[in-house]
């Protein structure tokens, strides 16, 4: 690593080694929490349906019993989009991802209690 790495990047670490690191194993998580879909493919996190060819491979979900959290308006958006957003969605990688893998939300939720004043 560079000068200019060893002072700008920290590495956090993967997910899943941080959950195992907490004692949490992947099949304990009920919830993905996502603020959006575009450049995201929640294929390797949720269960999919089938093979999928720019994988190579049907994936194994990191998450099998997990639900991804996400607005409603963010997952009925990508079907009416501009041309130009379109590359910035990979709703591709979405059609293997049955429907109960999602837990739409409208507005505002309170996911769980709060902390400070």
């Amino acid at each position: 690593m560079g000068i200019i790495e060893r002072r700008t990047v920290r590495e956090h670490g993967a997910v899943l080694g941080r959950l195992a690191r907490l004692g949490i194993r992947p099949g304990d998580v009920d919830y993905l929490l996502c603020d959006h879909l575009y450049t995201r493919d929640l294929s390797c996190w949720l269960v999919t349906t089938s093979h999928q060819d720019d994988l190579g491979a049907r994936p194994q979900a990191a998450f099998p019993n997990a639900k991804a959290v996400v607005q409603r308006d963010e997952l009925a958006g990508p079907a009416e989009l501009h041309p130009l957003q379109r590359p910035w969605y990979q709703m591709a990688t979405y059609r293997h991802v049955p429907p109960e893998a999602f837990l739409p939300i409208s507005g505002s939720v309170l996911l769980g209690p709060g902390g400070g004043g």
